[in-house]
């Protein structure tokens, strides 16, 4: 099991470190009359195929809820976000494709700031763009150095940033060691949190198809930040440690959760999720990956403990334990701003991920009828 391993340094000089507050999790503190729940079927499904042009999706990279109901989606085919109102309609575009201002290329990112700012990465030119509601530019960074992964936006123009990227080679591949960085919007280190053992992957070719997918239950590092902290966990690990705006430890989340041994119809169940059978030529050769995968490398003996996690806009942690074959649901873990157990929501199966999780809604991706992606909105009850 990987070890997660913490050192912290704030630009290049040590500072003195108050040790991490543990919270050690009781019993959760939700009743049945006051626990959250996830309304089973989503109240909105945007993108199908019936819908108008701009409507229809092809690469979701993102999206998020404003405060008053509307919806911003991250079209990266597209090269713009589009706003829907709380009824589905599009009310309108935001960016087209460029360099210019207010232009995207390649929108990879998505984060709501207070205020209903809306926050956006291009991918190809490392730049981030701030936008109102209503389309206009707030201001606009540019990100020096190498190719970063972004997990969110800090208070005070900061970003949490880190570069877990496979592994170079064929067969199994451990990408290296990896650390997590506190930057300005121009990309200056503020803070450094790690090193973390990176992800494995598995690396095949068919034909003229080079192929690279991501080992079999891998303890993974997860990032998340909310507005004024960030949280990192291995989920292989049994807690998960917040960090404060300056990349110091403030608590160790002591999780309930426990990475039960893998069973045959796990991988059957990591398969299907992962590569289900199809006809179509990349589908099958992305099959043919897995299969070789799991025929050739060492499988996990213990699932890892969860599968992602996420902070709403009020501050609390919500982690997703890792999902059970056939399960109907998934069951979400959430933590308040004090690292206090809340209680446990279960969250519709069947989406490809989680996008956002707001106040009062949930956005899952899914994909629906020939593969075409659909951003499904499901209302978040809270007595």
């Amino acid at each position: 099991m990987p070890v997660l391993m913490i050192a912290v340094g704030l630009s290049g000089c040590q500072s003195e470190r108050q040790p991490a507050r543990d919270v050690v999790v009781g019993r959760p503190l939700w009743t049945p009359q006051t626990a959250w729940t996830v309304r089973a079927e989503p109240t909105l499904v945007l993108g199908t195929p019936n819908s108008v042009p701009e409507a229809q999706f092809h690469d979701v990279r993102g999206a998020i809820a404003l405060s008053d109901g509307r919806i911003v989606v991250a079209e990266a085919s597209a090269d713009q976000l589009v706003v829907f109102g709380s009824d589905g309609r599009v009310i309108r575009t935001i960016g087209r494709s460029g360099r210019g201002p207010g232009e995207l290329r390649d929108p990879n990112d998505l984060f709501l700031l207070p205020g209903d700012t809306i926050a956006v990465r291009d991918l190809s030119t490392s730049r981030i763009t701030l936008f109102t509601p209503d389309g206009s530019v707030v201001d606009t960074w540019r990100i020096d150095g190498p190719p970063r992964s972004i997990a969110g936006v800090l208070r005070g123009h900061r970003l949490v940033a880190f570069a877990d990227f496979p592994g170079l080679g064929m067969g199994l591949v451990q990408a290296r060691p990896f650390s997590v960085l506190v930057l300005d919007f121009s990309g200056e280190e503020l803070a450094t949190v790690g090193p973390f053992e990176g992800r494995k992957g598995y690396n095949v070719d068919r034909g003229n198809l080079h192929i690279g997918i991501d080992y079999i239950f891998d303890y993974r590092t997860h990032v998340a930040a909310g507005w004024d902290f960030f949280v990192v966990g291995d989920s292989g690990s049994d807690s998960v440690i917040v960090y404060d705006l300056n990349g110091e430890p403030a608590l160790v989340i002591q999780l309930p959760l426990e990475g039960r041994l893998v069973q045959r119809e796990d991988v059957e169940a990591y398969l299907d999720r992962h590569a289900p059978a199809s006809e179509n030529r990349m589908d099958k050769a992305w099959r043919q990956a897995h299969l070789e995968m799991i025929e050739k490398v060492s499988i996990p003996e213990r699932l890892p403990r969860f599968a992602d996690l996420r902070i709403d806009p009020d501050g609390n942690l919500w982690i997703q334990g890792y999902p059970e074959p056939e399960a109907r649901t998934d069951n979400w873990y959430v933590f308040d701003i004090h690292g206090l157990w809340l209680g446990v929501v279960s969250v519709p199966g069947g989406l490809k991920r989680v996008l956002y999780i707001g106040r009062s809604c949930l956005l899952g991706l899914a994909q629906g009828e020939y593969d075409i992606p659909l951003v499904q909105v499901y209302q978040l009850l809270k007595p």
